[in-house]
């Protein structure tokens, strides 16, 4: 799949198609968990019309439909860089339809997507896009306690080389 947009399903994900009053529209969702290919018929098919001319588009939020896709039920410790279990995550595509004709994102599917049990803030606005960044950039005191504790990162993709400063917040030791 040749895809990085992740998408996080706790939030909601609203696939929007525009068009006039009464233009038939329709979603079609195909899910699969690795390892596995895209089933050859969707999931779920999402149909509506378009409510109005003032209004001129159909929108879907497919988040409740690609949760059930993912499991996330049991806490595992994680200390070195690991791929995550299959059904932690899922792949969807996604096949916008308006009067029967496919709405194409460069493609056979309208959006390619990853998705993640995960939330965004709402100040970030909908699904927000995360950098691979763990810190921005400023001055950052740890506890320097017993248990420090530790950062963990995945990322898809190219990524380049780390490099983190820890200054002590009682001995001042870095």
């Amino acid at each position: 799949m040749a895809t990085d947009t992740r998408v996080k399903v706790r939030s909601p994900y609203i696939v929007e198609i525009s068009g006039v009053a009464g233009d038939a529209t329709k979603v079609e969702l195909f899910l699969w968990n690795d390892p596995g290919s895209v089933p050859s018929n969707p999931n779920y098919i999402l149909e509506k019309p378009i409510p109005s001319t003032a209004i001129g588009k159909a929108s879907y939020d497919i988040s409740p439909f690609v949760r059930e896709f993912i499991e996330h039920d049991t806490y595992s410790e994680v200390v070195v860089q690991t791929a995550a279990p299959v059904g932690e995550y899922c792949y969807c595509n996604v096949k916008s339809y308006k009067n029967g004709v496919l709405q194409t994102g460069g493609g056979s599917y309208t959006e390619e997507l990853i998705c993640f049990d995960g939330y965004g803030y709402f100040t970030e606005g909908q699904n927000p896009q995360q950098l691979p960044v763990l810190l921005d950039e400023g001055t950052y005191l740890i506890s320097d306690t017993l248990n420090p504790g530790g950062i963990f990162f995945t990322t898809i993709g190219t990524v380049g080389t780390w490099s983190v400063l820890y200054t002590g917040e009682t001995t001042g030791e870095r």
